[in-house]
């Protein structure tokens, strides 16, 4: 799990976003997967670690679980982002049309994270993946809503969607009336808006790069 240690007020201490969803899907994930998991130990692993951060900032927490149910924690400062709308490419690779694991945020993400370096390499935050059959599924490091027809759609997990706890707080808000929706490469350049997500920098406004095009599947 990524999750946000969001700096408090006037320079007081950081607090967790959204713990009760990260630790949610991490059990989740444990049990699916036939990991060992202590929810209460991971609580205060992360209590303790949020008396050692500074105030005033906002920090990226990476809590990683084994299988023989050890916790093991990394955190760094979360840099700002430029207040514009920020830029998507669609990565080269293809993703398999079925893959139970896209479902789980394991630490099996090569593919993952060399499209968000090679989004990085081009000036974009993002890379778009689709599947071999041309469905799009996410970001290398964030989910994605695409508002056709004046309604917000996002991929379904089936299409290969990690089930990302900002997406879950999307399709939770009334205010977004967002739906599960299978999404294609037409759908992706005629969207009215793009929106990426995830649980550091929650929803930003994006935009595909002009160079973005890539030969996608039907």
């Amino acid at each position: 799990e990524t999750l946000l240690a969001q700096a408090g007020r006037d320079g007081g201490p950081p607090a967790l976003r959204h713990l009760d969803r990260h630790l949610a899907r991490l059990g989740g994930s444990a049990r699916a997967l036939g990991f060992r998991f202590d929810p209460a130990a991971a609580r205060e692993l992360l209590s303790a670690l949020l008396g050692t951060l500074a105030g005033g900032t906002d920090w990226r927490v990476r809590l990683a679980l084994s299988h023989d149910g050890g916790l093991k924690l990394q955190h760094g400062p979360l840099a700002a982002l430029p207040n514009e709308p920020v830029r998507l490419r669609v990565a080269q690779a293809r993703l398999p049309d079925a893959n139970p694991l896209a479902a789980h945020k394991t630490t099996l993400r090569q593919v993952y994270d060399e499209g968000v370096r090679a989004a990085e390499r081009a000036g974009a935050f993002d890379g778009l993946f689709f599947t071999a059959g041309g469905r799009l599924a996410e970001g290398g490091r964030s989910s994605v809503f695409l508002k056709l027809g004046g309604r917000w759609f996002t991929p379904p997990v089936a299409d290969g969607a990690l089930p990302g706890v900002m997406r879950g707080c999307l399709l939770d808000d009334p205010a977004w009336a967002a739906a599960e929706r299978t999404l294609r490469w037409d759908d992706l350049q005629q969207a009215e808006a793009i929106v990426v997500c995830n649980a550091l920098r929650g929803a930003l406004p994006a935009r595909l790069a002009q160079d973005a095009a890539v030969p996608v599947p039907a």
